[in-house]
């Protein structure tokens, strides 16, 4: 099964219960079973660019922070050789450690570096893209919300872009009671508003975990 027959939610406001749990889950375990990702993380990030409608194409310029073992890195990275229309986009792997795509496509540079240190590296790495401009950042990185909010917002409002861009990060429990992080979960949703983002919400993913929940922001294309 290829993406563009992969499971795709209904229109808002006219997806049922049975659409939600049965028809789609189905199709989504059956989708997994044609592919193999390096990591369960794959899953996330394929769910919520299907979620939010985010159609990630070839001459996208795409950034992975806390990017190993590699799941998120590998779903956009097949969306850009996916899209037959459009070529010459760059995944960034940012991570030290490292990223375990075997082989490494084409389109994916690992940066072995922390992210405050790649910035100069990728906005050098723009200029000789197509279209010359960072259009998504993601992050799942294993860290408290706040610190996962910083390091991603920090990176992504240095860069700015003519077209729609997003930012999706993970925002994990390591805030110990429940009600403690569904606090710091609202928390970080203000402050990434706060950043200049036009747009942000948060959807607890069928392939999240049950203390886990996927932040989107979205920034409108610049008039």
């Amino acid at each position: 099964m290829d993406e563009a027959t992969a499971p795709r939610l209904p229109s808002p406001c006219e997806a049922t219960m049975d659409d939600l749990v049965v028809s789609f889950m189905t199709k989504l375990q059956d989708y997994r079973c044609e592919i193999t990702p390096v990591c369960r993380a794959y899953y996330k990030l394929h769910e919520a660019l299907f979620r939010a409608r985010i159609d990630v194409r070839g001459d996208w310029n795409c950034v992975d922070i806390g990017a190993a073992p590699g799941g998120w890195t590998q779903v956009l990275s097949q969306r850009l050789a996916a899209d037959a229309n459009s070529s010459g986009g760059i995944v960034w792997a940012i991570d030290p450690a490292e990223v375990t795509l075997e082989p490494m496509p084409t389109c994916v540079k690992h940066l072995r570096v922390l992210a405050e240190e790649a910035v100069d590296t990728v906005r050098e790495g723009l200029k000789i893209t197509p279209s010359s401009e960072l259009r998504i950042v993601v992050c799942d990185a294993n860290m408290h919300p706040e610190a996962c909010m910083r390091i991603a917002v920090d990176f992504s409002t240095k860069f700015s872009s003519t077209e729609e861009s997003w930012l999706i990060f993970s925002t994990k429990n390591f805030c110990n009671r429940r009600e403690n992080w569904l606090r710091v979960v609202e928390d970080v949703r203000r402050g990434v508003l706060d950043a200049g983002y036009d747009e942000v919400f948060i959807k607890h993913l069928f392939s999240n975990c049950t203390e886990e929940k996927t932040l989107f922001a979205r920034r409108a294309a610049s008039k």
